[in-house]
């Protein structure tokens, strides 16, 4: 048998609007929670990828898990040609007819959408189509923050569609009280809360070792604003020549502040000091975790990080900006050290707790290790995934 599972048991969907190949928080989810649902063994995991190229549905096998290509459309907005706006609902329905199909082969129970879209939309309506599955929306953070930056229509569409669903699942109690207070009210009440997991098997130790400094601070995250990568550079810069031979290593993919790091790096004079490795396969990770000295995680919004659990996993001192649901993963002065974000000041002062204590540093190594191992499991999301399904009968 694959780890998709016997045919007999019903099918859970999991629905992303990228390919899981890219790289990323989301990507990592999906997988790992189509591998935990197929070993927990009442549903059989179908990972759904939102592909404008797939016409006709694409299936391939990855690891055992089926993947399924489809075409989804969203609906026009407003500003939209009356011509458009016209013919969407034929077109839409037509490009239905597939996925519907699919549903009922796979006799999908539930569908799990997670990051959603507003090409969605098709997959909120498309289950109720063919065997009335259950809808579980898992919200992520930039989701549901950048739709509401979108505008009005599109949030009031958001709403509803997330509405559509029996219940919407966000990856922090932090978040999701943003959510039921600020994002979106109207869910409160369909709101439940599953921490994201972290797997020891999804990150191999045997690559890269030859590219990496022999003592480091690892930081990864994409190259983006919020992820507060400027502020840390400025950290290091402060306590790079009392640690000589310390460097900073940054992996991630390249996105809008990537030009500016380099800029900064090379304007402080750390081109030397700090390796910015892009494009880092997941599974190469586990290199990158396994011989660092410390991990810091510097974003100024996170609603949930899985970096930090992956540092856990390894057992490394971590230091972070105390910002959403980080706070939930990290007990300051117990499983790392927690520092107000866009501080360089205060960040370069617990690298040097870290750095001059290594006692206490690996105190809180081995809480924070036997917290992630204990409590932020990929077995326990799916476990609590299935119970949501159960619960919303």
């Amino acid at each position: 048998m694959t780890a998709a599972g016997n045919a007999d048991r019903p099918g859970w969907g999991l629905a992303i609007p990228w390919d899981t190949s890219v790289t990323g928080g989301v990507s990592q989810v999906v997988l790992n929670l189509a591998e935990s649902l197929a070993r927990h063994g009442a549903y059989r995991p179908i990972v759904i990828v939102q592909d404008w190229a797939a016409a006709r549905p694409r299936r391939e096998m990855r690891d055992g898990i089926l993947h399924v290509f489809v075409r989804l459309r969203a609906a026009p907005d407003a500003a939209a040609r009356p011509l458009r706006r016209l013919l969407h609902p034929l077109l839409a329905w037509k490009e239905s007819l597939p996925l519907h199909g699919l549903m009922r082969e796979f006799n999908i129970a539930v569908m799990n959408v997670h990051y959603p879209t507003l090409e969605a939309e098709a997959l909120a309506l498309g289950p109720r189509c063919a065997g009335n599955a259950k809808i579980i929306f898992s919200l992520h953070g930039l989701d549901i923050r950048e739709i509401g930056r979108r505008g009005a229509d599109n949030r009031r569409r958001y709403v509803r569609m997330l509405a559509a669903g029996q219940a919407v699942v966000a990856v922090s109690n932090s978040f999701a009280n943003t959510v039921a207070t600020d994002l979106a009210p109207e869910i409160a009440g369909k709101l439940s809360v599953i921490h994201n997991g972290v797997s020891a098997g999804m990150l191999c130790r045997d690559h890269r070792a030859a590219e990496l400094p022999s003592r480091y601070i690892l930081n990864v995250g994409t190259f983006e604003e919020k992820k507060g990568q400027r502020y840390l550079l400025a950290a290091f810069a402060a306590i790079a020549a009392d640690y000589p031979d310390l460097r900073l290593v940054m992996a991630g993919r390249p996105a809008d502040a990537l030009d500016a790091l380099v800029e900064q790096r090379r304007r402080l004079g750390l081109t030397e000091r700090v390796v910015m490795l892009q494009n880092v396969p997941h599974r190469e990770m586990g290199a990158l975790f396994a011989s660092a000295t410390l991990f810091c995680s510097s974003s100024l919004m996170e609603s949930f990080a899985i970096a930090p659990l992956e540092a856990g996993l390894f057992s490394l001192p971590v230091v972070a900006c105390k910002v959403d649901g980080i706070a939930e993963v990290i007990r300051d002065g117990t499983d790392g050290l927690l520092v107000e974000p866009r501080d360089p000041a205060r960040l370069a002062a617990a690298f040097r707790a870290m750095l001059d204590h290594p006692a206490r540093s690996r105190a809180m190594a081995d809480s924070l290790h036997r917290r992630v191992t204990h409590e932020f499991t990929w077995e326990a999301a799916a476990e609590r995934y299935v119970a949501l399904a159960a619960a919303i009968g």
